[in-house]
């Protein structure tokens, strides 16, 4: 009976202790993910882009102190993708920037692909994205319907090949 009392207790003591211990309260949640974001900074200005991303990706969006550090945040996250050659997460990560701020402007300093993304995924800015095998499906389709408008039923022939200077 003494021994039942004792492990209850050792347990109500534990699940106690979990609960709390694990349930931080938010500014606890906030300090953590400013203090990574720092430590994460640094990372990858030593070109350590995995831990940057390791560090920052399980920050929640409220776990920032303001607007400033969350996209600061979601920058270092998505410049460390494209120097990973990771370009479909950091799209992801450039989209959240730019829905928190629509007239987001990059540092002067970021990584090219970083500043074009961004460019690209700002509202009102629809770039015609075509790969190789579309614009030749494109091109192939324009020379197929244009080949037969002569309206006389036959072929038009197509010009011959150029001469290049000797």
């Amino acid at each position: 009976m003494i021994i039942k009392a004792t492990l209850s207790k050792a347990w109500m003591i534990l699940v106690l202790f979990m609960a709390f211990g694990l349930a931080a309260p938010e500014s606890y949640a906030q300090a953590n993910c400013n203090q990574r974001l720092s430590e994460a900074t640094k990372q990858y200005q030593r070109g350590f882009f995995n831990r940057t991303i390791d560090l920052l990706s399980t920050c929640r969006r409220t776990a920032f102190k303001n607007q400033v550090s969350e996209i600061g945040a979601y920058r270092l996250v998505a410049l460390s993708h494209i120097a990973l050659d990771q370009e479909d997460k950091a799209y992801a990560w450039v989209k959240k920037i730019v829905s928190l701020d629509k007239k987001y402007i990059p540092d002067p300093n970021d990584l090219l692909r970083f500043r074009e993304l961004v460019e690209e995924m700002r509202p009102g800015n629809r770039t015609l994205l075509v790969s190789g095998l579309g614009a030749a499906a494109a091109v192939t389709t324009v020379l197929l319907l244009t080949r037969g408008e002569s309206g006389s039923g036959s072929e038009s022939p197509l010009p011959g090949p150029i001469s290049l200077p000797q």
